[in-house]
């Protein structure tokens, strides 16, 4: 995997991307389905390159997308240090723009 790329699920509508969020903002946004305070649009965040980054960094945090993925993370976390990956989603290189990739160094 190149290591200057945007992996992403994807299609032509939609595209998913990874966030993961302290307990203090992530319990109050999984339980009202949406995020409310303490999380503030104001707040430094990015999101994460891919869900195999999120799996090999951050399976001790925990991990939201507005519905609590942490079990399946772990799951998978410990898949994925046995060295099978066949669990995880079928991420493929994002197009980006020409500009942005040169700036990246794509």
């Amino acid at each position: 995997m190149d290591s200057r790329q945007v992996r992403a699920v994807f299609t032509d509508d939609t595209i998913t991307v990874y966030q993961a969020y302290s307990r203090s903002i992530a319990v109050p946004a999984v339980a009202a389905g949406r995020f409310v305070p303490p999380f503030s649009r104001d707040r430094m965040t990015w999101i994460k390159p891919s869900f195999l980054w999120m799996v090999d960094r951050y399976v001790d945090n925990w991990i939201v997308s507005l519905t609590d993925i942490t079990p399946t993370v772990h799951a998978l976390h410990d898949q994925v240090r046995a060295g099978d990956h066949s669990g995880l989603p079928a991420e493929r290189p994002y197009p980006l723009p020409t500009e942005l990739a040169r700036l990246i160094g794509a």
